[in-house]
Order: C-alpha cells, then structure tokens, then sequence
C-alpha cells in the first residue's frame, strides 16, 4: 500500500533498531546498513502493558536528529490475531476516532487509512505542512493509535507487536523538499489477564465529591494509580509544545481523575481558545474512549496557582475504567524571549491540590503524582545565504521561481474531464486562448511534461464576479502530487477568502479533484496557494479548480485585461515520489469597457 495522520512530547532515545515482534510477521529494521551520523528516526515503545477486552494507546515518536523535517510518511503493522483497531469516525473529522494527533496545526494535510486486510502495515499514515515557509516537525510523540486488546484465549497472556511496515518503507521530507530515510523501531504490547476483583453493585451515580459509601465492602488490593508528566520534553522557542499527561492505573479500576496543571509562566503560555465550541480548548486534546465525560477549565490569567484544572471522567453506569497510557496533552507555547533559550522550565501538578482519582465503585483512590520539565533548545543561527537545493520530492515540494522566458505556446482545448463535480459557482464562459493577449507573467520554458492553464481573455463585467478556471494535462506521466500558486491583478480583480461553510477551502473557490485526493488551499499575501496530492491515485486530465474573482467597476478598469496567472513554477510529483518538470500558462480577464 501507498501511506496515507498535538505538537510532540518526547519520550526515552529510540533503542539500537533491532526489535523482534513475537506476533508479526519477520521485518527488517529500517535501514538495514549502518546509518549516517544524522538520520531521524520513528518508534514505538516497548513496554507498553494491555488486558484483554481493553484499550491500549500506542504513541509514535519522532527524533529529528536535527533535521528540518515538514512531512512524513509511514505504514503501522500490528498483530491483528491480539489486537483490533476501530476506524469508526463518529465526530466526521475525517479522521478515525481512535487516533489523535499530536503535531502543531500546521501540519494540516493529515490522512490515515485503515486497511485490515493488508497484514504488512494496516494503517497508512500521511503528516505534512503543505504552506510554504514549511514548520519543521517537532520532536517527541506526534500521533497515538489506541488498539483494542483482544479477549481470545491465546491472547490472555504473552507479547503483541507493533511496528512499521517495510513496504513501503517509513519516509521523511525537509523543510527544503528534500527526501530522508527513516530509522524505525518496533514496539510490542505485553497482554496481562486481568485482575481478579470482587464485584460490587453501587446504589448511586458516584460524582467528583462522593459522600454516599458503597453497598460493597471488597477486600481492596493495594494499588496506586498514578500520573505522571516526562522530563526533558524538548521544545523550540516560538512554537506549540504538547505536554502528554500519562495515566498508570497500577491494577485499579478508575473511572474518574482530577488534577491541577501548573508551569513555568515566564516561558510558558497556554491558549484558552475554544474555536470549534466543544467546551474543550482546541490546544487541548483528550485521547480517552468517549465514555469518558470531559470537562477542562482554564482559569482566568491571575490564577498563578492553578493554571488548568482538569477533570476527566466516566459519569455514567456501569462505570468504564481508564485505560493506561496517555490521557490527555496539553498545548503550551514556548516563549520566543531569549532569556528563555536553554532553560529547562517546569511542568507539573498544584501540590496544593493533588490529584483525586476515582474507582468504579466510585469511591476514592489514593495515588501519586510526578511532575515532569521542558528543555528549550538555543536556535542555531540561519546562514546568511542557503542555495535553494535541486527539487527531490514530491509530496511536499518548495516553490521555484518562475523563469523569464517568454513562450508562443498556446494551451490546447481543455480536456474532458472524467469526473464532473457540481460546483458551488456557476463559470463563466471561456474565451479561446489567443496569441496576441499580454501578460507580464511568463509559462517555464519548458514545453513538454505536465502542465497547468488557465484561459486568457476570459470576458468580464466591471462590477460583477468572474471564474477562472486551472485545468491541467498529465501529458501521460502518472502525477500524483501537484502545488502551484496563482496571483492576479490586484489593481482590478481581487479574491474573497472567506470560509463561511468550514469547509477548509475558501468560498470563493470550487474544487474539482477526484476524491482520492486531498487538497489544502489557502490565501496569504495576494497569492492563493493549492496542494493536491494521493497516496494511491494518479491525477487524470481535468480542470482542478474554479476560482471566483470579482472585477473592479473602476474607470481606469474598463476596457484593460487583467492578468490570471501562476506566481512561481509549480511542482508535480509522480507515482515513484520522484518529481517532474512541467510548464504553466498564464490566463487573463478582458475587461468590458461599459
């Protein structure tokens, strides 16, 4: 299979990668020849404890060793005969409710997919920045996959791998376009029967307070659930860190936790937003079953004791238990300041309010809490100047400048498409591309390849809306990736990129690309940038977008041609994710002088 996945804690150095999974089938470590100095690498823990019937997140880390990194791509293999994973996507986020990402937002273009009957990598994953200037990927976890324990009888007892798919092979791209190999190591669940535990019936809805004392009166096993927060967790300044809060239930049934997070506020900062009005800040991201009642509060900013107060909980009977592993991270921005590069700063639990933990009985728990730290890093200095590399990948390309050559080609008829979507705006009858339009931007000067046009002198009215529409022709190479930017006149035309409907993409604009695809377009200074790209589709030829512009009813308007065009060379990438030189043309709006 091709892969297709909330900025990063970071967790104990990735061992030397030679792991065994005992339930897998036999896979070579990525790579399989000693590794240079510098090479990032992905892992998966290897202690991480399940029982069967219950769920156990397993969190992917990602090490940079120093590498810019804006993408990456890889394949999760487990031991389907132990383990089962629920792709169920009840909240239509387009995304299984099973996964939770931890990278920062700018890594938008995000896609797993789940196919179970692929037993060499089962879930293929796809994180990446697609604007340009590309955020580097942070270290430590960027996603959790939470798997279901199986209750069968060979899986009461013994160790269920978990690992990357050899093919394809993990992959990474830099900030620069420019492809990396991947150290992987594997990781495994060791599956425990369960704790043997007297049963007790509650009379009452047990609440965050509980005074009422259970009917019951087991013999209580000793245990101590636990929260702890890592040390170390490495951060850059003026970027998003994700603090990962793990749950250790030591053999306890707990149905209910609360805490209070604190942090270094001369280094630290926690954002309160609530965009998408789920009662949860967005910087927040909660990777408990949805039994779980979730209720977090952000005090207001003189609270210096108690920044964020948490509640995490299963209100209702019969009560779930918690399962072990991360249950919630919690963004903080690091300062830019430089009074903080280098600094480890702490983060941790309000000693004056210890967290409270609840069982399913409803009755409280004693346990223990450990407090963790950021280590923020000191920038390296920029080169003063950096050439710009030759482009090697085709997921995540950079932009070129566009040569000055100037070209007679005139584009061919638009295609047929084979994929005829219905658009939200109605286009505007084209003209036929002409010779004798002018146009200050120029196509590459390369001919042949794949292209993308838009039509030159399309007709428009002072005052009223015009469609431009982007088609383009493969010329026969199997492209799968595609980025490119548009401008135009601002003198005369401009864009509205309002989003009412939420949909991510931009009202004024209809996209057209099969649905294999997954697109980003987004609108920063005068230029509307796109990226479209699939794991395991080809782009046939086909108009891809129609963008709505409204034309100026000035005077100095009338009767000119405003120019539709592309602002730098656009990057395709084909099938073997190697790229692909092709060629623009350059469209204008003739507009009428009435």
């Amino acid at each position: 299979p091709t892969p297709t996945p909330i900025a990063a804690p970071t967790f104990p150095p990735p061992p030397t990668p030679t792991p065994t999974p005992t339930k897998l089938p036999t896979r070579t470590p990525t790579p399989t020849s000693t590794p240079p100095p510098e090479r990032p690498s992905l892992t998966i823990p290897d202690d991480m404890s399940g029982t069967p019937g219950k769920l156990v997140a397993v969190p992917i880390k990602f090490d940079s060793d120093g590498a810019k990194v804006s993408s990456v791509t890889f394949s999760v293999d487990y031991d389907e005969t132990c383990l089962g994973f629920d792709s169920t996507d009840k909240n239509s986020d387009g995304l299984a409710d099973s996964v939770k990402l931890m990278v920062p937002t700018e890594f938008g273009a995000t896609r797993v997919n789940h196919d179970p009957g692929d037993s060499d990598g089962e879930i293929d994953i796809v994180l990446a920045d697609t604007a340009h200037p590309f955020a580097a990927m942070p270290n430590g976890a960027i996603m959790e996959i939470v798997l279901t324990v199986n209750e069968g009888v060979s899986c009461r007892e013994g160790k269920a791998g978990v690992g990357f798919s050899s093919d394809p092979p993990a992959e990474l791209g830099t900030d620069e376009g420019i492809p990396l190999k991947s150290m992987t190591q594997d990781g495994s669940v060791t599956i425990s029967p369960p704790t043997s535990t007297s049963t007790s019936t509650a009379t009452s809805t047990p609440t965050f307070t509980p005074t009422a004392t259970s009917t019951s009166t087991p013999t209580p096993v000793p245990t101590t659930p636990s929260l702890s927060i890592p040390k170390d967790i490495s951060a850059i300044p003026g970027q998003t860190i994700a603090v990962p809060i793990t749950f250790n239930p030591d053999g306890a049934e707990i149905s209910g936790v609360t805490f209070s997070l604190v942090y270094d506020e001369s280094c630290l900062s926690f954002d309160p937003t609530d965009g998408n009005s789920d009662v949860v800040p967005d910087s927040v991201n909660i990777t408990l079953p949805e039994e779980f009642d979730r209720t977090l509060v952000a005090p207001a900013p003189e609270d210096a004791d108690r920044e964020i107060d948490v509640v995490l909980a299963d209100i209702v009977l019969p009560l779930a238990s918690m399962p072990d592993g991360v249950i919630v991270a919690i963004g903080l921005d690091v300062a830019s300041d430089a009074a903080c590069w280098g600094a480890t700063v702490n983060v941790g639990f309000w000693e004056n309010s210890p967290a409270t933990y609840f069982d399913t009985n409803g009755e409280e728990v004693a346990g223990t809490m450990q407090d963790g730290s950021i280590s923020i890093a000191t920038p390296t200095p920029t080169p003063t100047a950096t050439p710009t590399p030759t482009r090697t990948s085709a997921l995540i390309p950079t932009p070129t400048a566009t040569p000055t050559a100037t070209s007679t080609h005139t584009p061919t008829a638009t295609p047929t498409p084979t994929f005829t979507p219905t658009p939200t705006h109605t286009a505007t009858a084209t003209a036929t591309p002409t010779a004798t339009a002018t146009s200050t931007h120029t196509p590459t000067a390369v001919q042949e390849g794949p292209s993308l046009t838009i039509p030159e002198e399309i007709p428009g009215t002072p005052g009223q809306p015009v469609t431009a529409t982007v088609s383009f022709d493969a010329d026969g190479n199997a492209i799968t990736s595609i980025t490119f930017a548009v401008d135009y006149d601002q003198a005369c035309l401009s864009f509205d990129p309002k989003d009412e409907d939420y949909d991510g993409v931009p009202d004024s604009m209809t996209l057209m690309v099969p649905a294999t695809f997954i697109s980003q377009a987004r609108f920063a200074n005068g230029a509307i940038r796109f990226v479209h790209f699939s794991l395991d589709d080809t782009m046939p030829d086909r108009d891809i977008v129609e963008i709505t512009l409204a034309v100026s009813d000035k005077e100095e308007c009338r009767g000119t041609t405003a120019e539709v065009g592309f602002s730098s060379a656009p990057a395709f990438g084909d099938s073997s994710g190697k790229p692909v030189t092709g060629w623009t043309q350059d469209g204008s709006v003739k507009i009428a002088d009435n």
